[in-house]
């Protein structure tokens, strides 16, 4: 039997006063595969948090503080007329190697929140223990000070957990003065149970296809049976796809409260920012669509349909009308809209099959919710990764600016791979300006190619790869090219702290000698000599904190490089670059880069990369943009399209991708142009919603009179731009002609490329 964590948080009602932490705990038994969901609220006493106190006390309570607390540094922060926030923090006395040895020190709440720093503390997979009494047994807290012999779950044992799909359907959205309300979900447990409840009386049987189907009368009776199947059934693993709508209309559309959590809590937000993350505490939530937005942003959109190479057999709109008539009592739709639920339950499960052993491994090397790996981006992963390590390192707070730039934001590994590369080098022309002066400029190629090899470089994780092998043993390399890319970019997050500190530093350099450091540099706000800052950065990026042997060390990813790129550079001219994109090589044989691993991913011969994939592949830019779309497995991959935003409609979408998809299949170059003529000529029959744009340009909006921000429009006759609303209750027509003009001008590039 195991035990490990799952969540840990202040218990509810101590966020600000907090000496009561709520620790989720899984029980697994790996011979049964029998889990259960345990959560347990215990003092602890290790962390001050911030608390709100009035301004006439301010001044004594803090001398109350700093008598009950000498080792901890008070600070006020004003919050507003009528109170101040008291910060806790250490003083300078009070570092690692001056701890108590008896008595744990505290932390404080500065500079990051209470239960941030309890996440730390006790993290995700960290092994616990229960005793006969049933009492949480954590470890020791001097352990977990110095990060020593520590346990960790095994992440490949947790693939055998109870795992669930949910999706649920809603009505109501459509039309103004309708009530929302949700009208089915499906549970799929896997081989196990698998249900649909929904409010279709007409659909008058127990059973469809290896479904169990449930009747029920309103949306309260539906949250109410998905409550009752999480909790009965105790799935760790949870997947959706785009789950903050499923589970903030199940806690927000019911009577009664939704709670899903295995402590009987209310899903809550962790993040409101563009990707939604919504959990549900205890369980281990899988947001399909988030970890595909930010780790495969690869072909034409990302709907699950496209993801998961399934196309949906209804659109949304047709779906809330045959909604209605099943309600209203037509057992055909009825069983229509079953088939439509199955399928979305079948999957988005298979699809997080997929999936898991892709976001597991990420997860257990940062110590992170899986949940987290889907909705947070890989640089902010790893700078808490490193802010994490600082702090156990130091038993102080990460300094923003202590290395490199104020946290590291903006730093694009990929970008610069391609900068350092300098692969525009290669198609750039030499040109004359007005002065006569020549200067180099760089021309985007255009073309087709009936079969080009698409390859990712692994250029900065070879650099390092010999320094960061042992710590990320772990991480399996996969035997499948997302498993591979997968593999690749989480080491690339994991180095691109080190790297951004490097680049920082080379950049102070002198110009006559680019490969050498400078004695000193300034990093953010400070000059440091470069061999005292090496120290610590070869403490910060050791792979144990005792152990710097095997550290990132910027002076050998200097060597590593200075060495490495001319090689690249030389492999990808044999291996005939046709064009390049901000994440692949397209070459006409790959031969000369490839490198070869063994089943643990371990480097054997030379070489730079892996081939994600082959197929035909269109391209074209206008100065510095590379526009390419290729086929692969039957997909269509984009990178550098603007066919998810921008002026661009619906309906040019379409037209866009049957264009492409059908030259990427072989069709003529007038047959081409026949094509996209024919189907555009259908605008006047398409519907209004897929004629507005998904912003109209600042420019459109000035030359119409309508200055503003970019916000969704479309073009009525007399080419009037107005915003969606207005655009889509207006009787007028839309202007066919500024469409296709806008159309052709959009497109220009890549359609001379396809008719050709």
């Amino acid at each position: 039997m195991v035990y490990f964590i799952t969540h840990t948080e202040p218990a509810p009602g101590y966020l600000q006063k907090g000496n009561l932490a709520r620790f989720y705990v899984r029980q697994f038994n790996p011979e049964t595969l029998e889990g259960k969901s345990l959560y347990f609220d215990l003092p602890f006493d290790l962390i001050v948090p911030s608390f709100e106190v009035p301004k006439e006390t301010t001044d004594a309570v803090l001398k109350g503080l700093a008598h009950a607390h000498p080792d901890i540094g008070f600070e006020v922060k004003s919050y507003n007329t009528v109170k101040d926030v008291l910060w806790a923090s250490m003083n300078d006395k009070s570092r690692k190697e001056e701890l108590p040895k008896s008595k744990p020190c505290r932390f404080a709440a500065k500079k990051s929140s209470y239960s941030k720093l309890l996440r730390w503390f006790f993290p995700p997979f960290l092994a616990v223990d229960v005793d006969r009494n049933g009492q949480l047994v954590l470890p020791n807290l001097e352990k977990i000070l110095e990060q020593k012999d520590l346990s960790f779950v095994d992440w490949t044992i947790l693939l055998k957990e109870k795992r669930c799909a949910l999706d649920i359907e809603t009505t109501g959205w459509m039309y103004e003065g309708d009530l929302e309300k949700i009208t089915a979900a499906v549970l799929n447990f896997g081989s196990g149970v698998k249900n649909i409840v929904s409010v279709f009386d007409a659909a008058r049987v127990s059973r469809f296809r290896d479904y169990s189907l449930f009747c029920v009368q309103d949306t309260d009776s539906i949250i109410e049976f998905v409550e009752k199947s999480m909790v009965e059934e105790d799935p760790l693993f949870v997947y959706f796809f785009n789950g903050s709508f499923d589970k903030e209309k199940l806690r927000e559309l019911g009577t009664e409260e939704f709670r899903p959590g295995t402590d009987f809590t209310r899903p809550v937000f962790k993040s409101v920012q563009a990707l939604k993350n919504m959990i549900m505490k205890g369980r281990w939530d899988i947001e399909e669509y988030g970890y595909v937005f930010l780790y495969r942003s690869l072909y034409k959109n990302n709907k699950l349909e496209t993801q998961a190479n399934h196309p949906k057999t209804l659109d949304h709109v047709t779906l809330e009308l045959k909604t209605k008539k099943a309600i209203a009592g037509d057992g055909e739709t009825a069983m229509e809209l079953l088939t439509y639920i199955a399928d979305d339950g079948d999957i988005t499960f298979d699809f997080g099959e997929k999936l898991l052993p892709l976001i597991l491994p990420k997860a257990h090397f940062t110590k992170r919710e899986p949940s987290s790996i889907c909705t947070t981006s890989g640089i902010n992963i790893m700078n808490e990764f490193w802010g994490k390590k600082y702090f156990f390192m130091k038993h102080t707070f990460w300094d923003r600016y202590h290395y490199g730039k104020p946290e590291h934001l903006g730093f694009d590994a990929e970008k610069k791979k391609d900068e350092v590369l300098n692969l525009r080098k290669k198609f750039s022309e030499i040109r004359v300006n007005k002065k006569g002066e020549e200067y180099e400029k760089y021309i985007a190629p255009s073309g087709f190619h009936e079969n080009l090899h698409l390859f990712y470089p692994g250029l900065f994780v070879l650099a390092a790869y010999d320094m960061i092998r042992k710590t990320t043993d772990n991480l399996p390399y996969g035997e499948t090219p997302d498993e591979h890319l997968n593999y690749f970019q989480t080491l690339l997050g994991y180095v691109s702290h080190a790297l951004n500190t490097y680049y920082e530093i080379k950049e102070q350099s002198p110009e006559n000698c680019p490969t050498i450091f400078p004695d000193e540099v300034k990093i953010g706000e400070r000059k440091v000599k470069v061999g005292v800052l090496a120290n610590e950065l070869k403490q910060l990026y050791s792979s144990d904190l005792r152990e710097y042997p095997s550290s990132i060390n910027i002076y050998k990813i200097d060597a590593r490089l200075t060495s490495i790129v001319p090689q690249m550079f030389e492999a990808i001219e044999k291996a005939g670059l046709v064009t390049f994109s901000k994440k692949f090589l397209y070459v006409l044989n790959p031969e000369p880069l490839l490198r070869q691993f063994n089943e643990k991913g371990e480097f054997v011969s030379n070489g730079f990369g892996f081939v994600y994939g082959s197929g035909p592949a269109i391209y074209s830019g206008d100065g510095s943009v590379n526009k390419i779309a290729s086929l692969v497995n039957g997909k269509l991959i984009f990178q550098g399209f603007g066919l998810r935003g921008g002026i661009i409609t619906g309906f040019d979408k379409e037209v866009m991708e049957g264009a492409i998809f059908s030259k990427l299949h072989g069709i003529s170059g007038k047959l081409m142009d026949d094509l996209i003529e024919k189907h555009y000529s259908q605008i006047e029959g398409a519907e209004k919603s897929k004629l507005v744009f998904n912003h109209v340009e600042e420019r459109a909006n000035k030359e119409k009179g309508m200055e503003g921000k970019k916000y969704p429009a479309g073009v009525l006759e007399d080419g009037l731009i107005v915003p969606k609303a207005e655009f889509l209750e207006s009787q007028k027509k839309p202007d066919f002609g500024w469409y296709m003009n806008n159309f052709e001008r959009r497109f220009d590039s890549i359609l001379r490329v396809i008719r050709a």
